[in-house]
């Protein structure tokens, strides 16, 4: 679903598009339409008690427009009030302040490094697990190597050393 906000005569896709001057306006005419000063569940707005500039609304029921927000049922008011209520209480999210060029440099040499890091480490982990299982290939009985059990621990070995070799590959051509 496409959602567009028309604001002060301005459209936006959405909330990320705003300015943040513009944002914070439209968040404070958005929790004017929740506002509920009787305390019936339902936004003073939807009962045609409320007040709010700026916002055009039209709401249409099985295809046809409601001209009187009094006319609907309690159960559609309750329902659309709230919605209107879920939508007010979202927080309208802030736009990111700009990140420095040093600070983006550091994080990306730490980045850089703790991946070699784990790289490093994985490689080992892989080259000691096929080298525990050759060991074990070749302190086994005879009785578990003519049961395939040399066979299964082999793959095992072979798929250690893939990774090892991966995981060196990759710590190459991350230091290009």
């Amino acid at each position: 679903m496409q959602s567009r906000i028309v604001f002060n005569g301005k459209e936006y896709a959405g909330l990320e598009e705003m300015p943040d001057d513009v944002r914070k306006e439209f968040g404070t005419r958005l929790a004017q339409l929740a506002a509920d000063a009787d305390g019936s569940g339902v936004p003073d707005l939807l009962e045609g008690k409320g007040n709010v500039t700026g916002f055009q609304t039209s709401i249409s029921v099985n295809g046809r427009p409601v001209e009187n927000l009094k006319d609907l049922p309690l159960p559609l008011r309750l329902l659309m009030g709230y919605a209107v209520r879920r939508v007010a209480a979202t927080p309208i999210p802030q736009s990111p302040p700009p990140a420095s060029e040093a600070v983006l440099r550091r994080l990306d040499d730490t980045s850089n490094a703790l991946g070699a890091l784990l790289y490093g480490i994985s490689a080992l982990a892989g080259a000691g697990l096929a080298t525990i299982g050759i060991w074990i290939i070749l302190h086994m009985d005879t009785g578990s190597r003519s049961q395939g059990g040399a066979f299964y621990v082999g793959i095992g070995v072979v798929i250690a050393l893939a990774w090892t070799v991966g995981c060196l590959i990759r710590l190459s051509l991350r230091r290009r």
